[in-house]
């Protein structure tokens, strides 16, 4: 089994922090610039909006800012919304270093969470 944040054949992959060498799109590349980062403290926040989130939609896009996490969406039908705003406090660290949206299928999100641990942190 392959460990966390290595390579198959067991090397760890080493991180270069290179401060004003490389433009934007090259740390990109390099993995040296972070756009995002929001982590939970346990999966049960998670838990529970998925939970909320897939009897209405097949696919969430959220909103994210340096003020926090957004998502709304309506069922089909017209009949149910979800308005889910968690701001940056709500999270353990959380990281946002220009505004952009993304894109999950609800169906492998409720997948993927449902794996964790209610101690995990998400």
């Amino acid at each position: 089994m392959v460990g966390e944040g290595s390579f198959r054949d067991g090397r760890k992959p080493t991180l270069f922090r290179c401060q004003g060498l490389l433009s934007d799109p090259e740390k990109a590349a390099l993995g040296l610039f972070r756009l995002f980062l929001a982590k939970t403290a346990s999966s049960s926040e998670w838990k529970a909006i998925a939970a909320a989130v897939k009897t209405l939609v097949e696919e969430a896009t959220f909103e994210a800012n340096s003020e926090g996490l957004t998502f709304r969406a309506m069922d089909p039908s017209h009949v149910a919304l979800v308005d889910l705003t968690m701001p940056n406090s709500s999270f353990a660290s959380f990281e946002c270093d220009k505004p952009f949206k993304f894109s999950v299928r609800v169906e492998d999100l409720v997948k993927l969470i449902g794996r964790s641990d209610s101690k995990d942190s998400v």
